[in-house]
């Protein structure tokens, strides 16, 4: 087992004699990618960094694909960047985020005319968790929080949680509509958990920071989403609720912006 705390990476092992755990720090990462780890309740996402830039060399090489092949200090630079007295404000007005979260997503499809074969996707899934209104009811919902329009620096405090929880989602293809008019339905077929290894922890974490390119990337894809709003306010006028569009916009960047899906 391997333990990630503030202190770095650590091979945890129970010791009987003491009916304690013995913590040793690793060499480099390489050696325990394939483990099964836990995270200590402090590590914050700033540790989580911290402890990768000791061997951003080696992180650069073996989470190249994962970095779209962008450079690993690109990344350290944003999240060490100070933030702003209006970035702090703003934060504090808009931001829902609770923690972040690694958790795993496992989707069947499955079709009842027999077209198409049935297929299954399991995968790895970062981002943040916390509560937000729902647009429709104007509830407050707990839920997902989309993450990759956000600056690193306003993410670095959260702490990080490994939800271990495992459903399998199987959505049923109807050969036509049923009597309500239905095209589909959605069922959990397996409940369980599942650990995560060093290399699921890392690599979905990348995937998901570099998911818009570098950070410069990044922040001119959130400008563009901003002057495609002035553009459909021009042509649609009153219509277009622009102050509403923006606030959208604005959320999303600070992580509260994403459809919920309950777990």
């Amino acid at each position: 087992m391997i333990f990630i705390s503030k202190e770095g990476i650590l091979t945890r092992e129970y010791n009987s004699d003491t009916k304690k755990f013995d913590d040793t720090l690793v060499e480099s990462i390489a050696v325990c990618l394939n483990q099964e780890v836990s995270l200590s309740k402090d590590l914050t996402f700033m540790d989580l960094f911290s402890i990768l830039e000791k061997e951003k060399s080696l992180i650069n090489v073996l989470f190249m694909s994962q970095l779209g092949g962008f450079d690993f200090n690109l990344y350290l630079d944003d999240i060490k960047k100070p933030i702003s007295k209006k970035e702090k404000i703003e934060e504090d007005e808009n931001n829902e985020i609770h923690y972040l979260e690694l958790r795993w997503v496992a989707e069947s499809t499955t079709y009842e005319n027999d077209s198409e074969e049935n297929d299954i996707n399991i995968y790895p899934d970062f981002h943040g968790w916390g509560r937000w209104i729902d647009e429709s009811s104007g509830e407050p919902i707990d839920g997902g929080v989309a993450i990759e329009f956000t600056p690193l620096r306003l993410l670095k405090d959260f702490k990080i949680k490994l939800n271990n929880k495992f459903e399998i989602y199987n959505t049923i293809f109807f050969e036509k509509p049923d009597k309500d008019g239905k095209e589909l339905e959605t069922e959990i077929i397996l409940e369980s958990y599942r650990s995560f290894s060093v290399y699921d922890l890392i690599s979905t974490i990348l995937f998901e920071i570099s998911f818009l390119g570098p950070p410069e990337d990044r922040d001119e894809a959130f400008e563009e989403l901003l002057e495609s709003s002035e553009k459909y306010k021009n042509e649609f006028g009153d219509l277009y609720d622009h102050d509403e569009v923006k606030k959208s916009i604005k959320n999303k960047i600070f992580g509260t912006d994403m459809e919920a899906k309950d777990e």
